[in-house]
């Protein structure tokens, strides 16, 4: 049984054509409300957004697709990863530069091509970036973003805390994560927040780090998914139960399992999915660690992979009977009230930053004084709401 066919794809001819011009395409990323589909241009420093309609038939999944914007911007610089940060909001990791935040309007010009100032840029230098190559966003706040950054050729992650208040301004950076990494080349948080899954590219494997208060460049992963050649960009499962990989030497996006409640020690894949086919993959196989599939995102409800390849840009995947098979609808995460799960995010991911921005600056009081005033405001507020819990408890009995 084929537990993953390929959905038709219909595009526009106008479509059709916008994406044959794009060329070499690296990352790709579903909007927040799954109608828009990122997808960057590496060479020809564009972004593509696709709007998707996504119908079923008949138990079958249908994308379609006519209409389109075509973004360039001076910020751009061989784009590599982009991340929604919300519905309107996308940053791009440059491997010529740095990484551009643009507000993508809400109107398209009649020719469907538009050049966008970035509101905000996340620096070399300042911000500490260095060829970045891709970048996962997670939101902590109402206002506040925690990004990461893989800084390809400088072999190490960092870490930015964004205030959407400020025009996305970095209110702290600081190296996160560096030992054992060589050319770490996808990154992705769980969306429970609770863990950190980043590409190492030379090292043939997917190191996994538990995402903590303590986590810092010294940092070991808790765990290494294993049993791929050149692993590329890579997403959780909206449970954090699954981590699909795209194989950048292989013609595979292999699919990771958790094991009791845990991503701890060494993973093998459950199950490979082929997403090229061998005469399209042959043609892309000028090196051992080209051909295969780059950029991959699962929809939000996890029906829905889309995997991107320099020969072929994009393919989608229903991948429903992955999760059926393997039983992953579980949840492992005790919830919280969202509003008070919010907030102790908000504070622990501002407590990190606190840490290691003393250790890799000694001189950035500014920064610290900032983020602990955010952190009281957190505890506040968090207090706040576990008392209005308690109060509507004690009516109810």
């Amino acid at each position: 049984m084929d537990l993953c066919p390929r959905i038709s794809f219909l595009p526009s001819d106008g479509v059709k054509t916008v994406m044959a011009n794009l060329g070499r395409t690296e990352d790709v990323q579903f909007s927040p409300d799954n109608r828009r589909l990122a997808i960057a241009g590496f060479r020809e420093n564009k972004i593509l957004i696709l709007d998707i309609k996504v119908k079923t038939a008949k138990g079958k999944i249908l994308v379609s697709c006519d209409d389109w914007l075509e973004i360039t911007s001076p910020g751009f610089n061989y784009p590599h990863g982009v991340f929604w940060i919300d519905s309107g909001t996308l940053i791009v990791a440059n491997r010529g530069a740095e990484a551009p935040i643009i507000k993508i309007p809400s109107k398209k010009p009649d020719n469907r091509s538009v050049e966008i100032v970035p509101v905000e840029t996340i620096k070399r230098g300042r911000d500490l970036l260095h060829t970045p190559g891709s970048v996962s966003v997670s939101k902590i706040s109402r206002n506040l973003y925690d990004v990461v950054i893989c800084n390809n050729y400088a072999h190490n992650v960092s870490r930015h805390l964004l205030d959407e208040r400020n025009n996305f301004a970095p209110n702290g950076s600081c190296r996160l994560l560096a030992k054992g990494l060589d050319i770490p080349d996808g990154i992705s948080h769980s969306h429970s927040g609770e863990w950190l899954a980043v590409s190492n590219h030379s090292k043939n494997s997917v190191f996994i780090f538990k995402n903590d208060s303590s986590l810092d460049e010294d940092s070991e992963p808790i765990g290494k998914l294993r049993g791929m050649s050149c692993p590329h960009g890579l997403r959780f499962s909206h449970d954090d139960r699954y981590i699909f990989v795209a194989d950048a030497g292989a013609p595979l996006v292999h699919v990771y399992q958790m094991d009791h409640r845990c991503w701890s020690g060494k993973h093998f894949p459950v199950y490979d999915l082929r997403v090229i086919d061998g005469e399209t993959f042959s043609r892309g196989h000028t090196n051992p660690q080209e051909g295969g599939p780059k950029g991959i995102d699962l929809t939000s409800d996890d029906r829905i992979l889309v995997v991107s390849c320099e020969e072929e840009p994009i393919v989608f995947f229903d991948v429903r009977k992955i999760f059926e098979s393997l039983s992953a609808r579980s949840i492992f995460h005790t919830k919280q009230p969202e509003n008070i799960a919010e907030t102790e995010r908000m504070r622990l991911s501002l407590l990190g930053h606190i840490n290691r921005v003393s250790k890799s600056n000694a001189n950035a009081r500014k920064q610290i004084d900032v983020l602990k005033k955010m952190v009281a405001t957190g505890i506040q507020e968090r207090n706040m709401l576990i008392q209005q819990l308690n109060d509507m408890k004690a009516k109810d009995f």
